[in-house]
Parts: structure tokens; sequence; C-alpha cells
């Protein structure tokens, strides 16, 4: 990620340590837990996209949840919980946006 794009989603491009890191994705029963961190006070759109049963998927990612507020300053950890996600398709790829 260029140092532009670090500053506009509040990360600090000069800290090393400050980063968008996706820490995990783990099923808990039918549900999938997604982890992430993230810098605070930025709001951000959970994405999915159903794979095949050979892993495949197309670029079309669809919204799956609406702006989820950040809070905090800094990097933060933060969570969502796709209720379901591990029983609706063979595979389902996620993607974290920035949200205006």
């Amino acid at each position: 990620m260029s140092n532009t794009k670090q500053f506009l989603t509040g990360l600090n491009p000069t800290n090393l340590a400050s980063l968008f890191q996706l820490i995990s994705t783990a099923r808990n029963t039918t549900d999938v837990v997604i982890v992430w961190k993230m810098a605070g006070g930025h709001k951000n759109i959970v994405q999915t996209n159903a794979g095949d049963g050979n892993g495949e998927y197309t670029t079309n990612f669809t919204d799956l949840s609406g702006p989820l507020i950040i809070s905090g300053s800094g990097d933060v950890t933060t969570n969502y919980v796709d209720g379901g996600g591990a029983t609706n398709v063979p595979s389902c790829y996620y993607r974290i946006r920035l949200a205006p």
C-alpha cells in the first residue's frame, strides 16, 4: 500500500507497526468471525464473494455489512460476525473496504 493510501486510511506510513492487518477468519459453529486491525476513527464495510466448489471466485464482491464505525484512535482490533456464513456456500471470500 502506498504512503498516500496508508495516510488516507488513518494509518501512519512512517510507522512499520501501523498497518491494516487481517488477523483471522474462523468458523464458530455456523458463523464466521473475521478479526482485523485498522486505524480507529474510520468506517469499514465487510464484503463477501461466494466461491464455487473449486475455490474459484469472481471479483464481484457485495456489501455484507453497513458501515462499521471503528472507534478509538491509533490502531485498533475489531471484528465482524457473518451469521450463518459457514453454511451458505462451498467457499466464501471476504474483503474489508474503507467506507467514506
